[in-house]
């Protein structure tokens, strides 16, 4: 399975540089801009405890990545039917 083979390799760069790469890959920069944006909010929830912007820019940026991960796993389902 490609979701498997890809989690495999994540222990040999970061989970971040490895993402942005599969969503470059499946979907295109832009889509891993929006990756990489909610990753630095995230970092800092974790990290500092902190909310690094507004309540509402945090809403819109969770349902854009909600929507980029849905458009991922729908180009990675197709390619793996054209390319099985």
């Amino acid at each position: 399975m490609i979701v498997a083979s890809r989690l495999g390799s994540l222990k040999r760069k970061s989970i971040s540089a490895s993402a942005r790469q599969l969503i470059q890959k499946y979907l295109n920069k832009d889509e891993a801009g929006i990756y990489g944006n909610f990753y630095t909010i995230r970092s800092g929830l974790l990290h500092d405890g902190t909310l690094r912007c507004k309540e509402n820019e945090f809403r819109e940026k969770l349902s854009q990545l909600n929507d980029m991960v849905s458009r991922l796993l729908i180009a990675i389902m197709e390619r793996k039917a054209i390319n099985p």
